[in-house]
């Protein structure tokens, strides 16, 4: 049940990532339920997490906690990621737009 769920989630992940232009790198991960995911705006791991977590609450991991700065970490086992995601684009416009 929890690979199906994965799997499915995973693949609704890397569809909105396509949605996002060139914004967004990222490799699939063969196992687990964590994705690394790259990205090219003018922000901070940490600044873009506390942005997303205020005006949306939405939470991801900043990759700076990692020694990744310019990734998020994105947890995909979650009922409502896709919901969460959609929340974002209008940050992330908004970012893409200053940068």
């Amino acid at each position: 049940r929890n690979r199906t769920i994965s799997a499915k989630h995973l693949s609704g992940l890397a569809e909105w990532l396509k949605t996002q232009g060139e914004t967004f790198r990222f490799v699939p991960p063969r196992i687990g339920g964590v994705a690394f995911v790259g990205y090219d705006l003018p922000i901070g791991s940490t600044d873009l997490v506390m942005r997303l977590l205020e005006e949306h609450s939405v939470l991801v991991v900043p990759g700076d906690a990692f020694g990744l700065d310019g990734y998020l970490r994105i947890g995909y086992g979650h009922p409502s990621l896709l919901e969460g995601l959609e929340l974002i684009n209008g940050t992330l416009d908004d970012l893409r737009k200053a940068g």
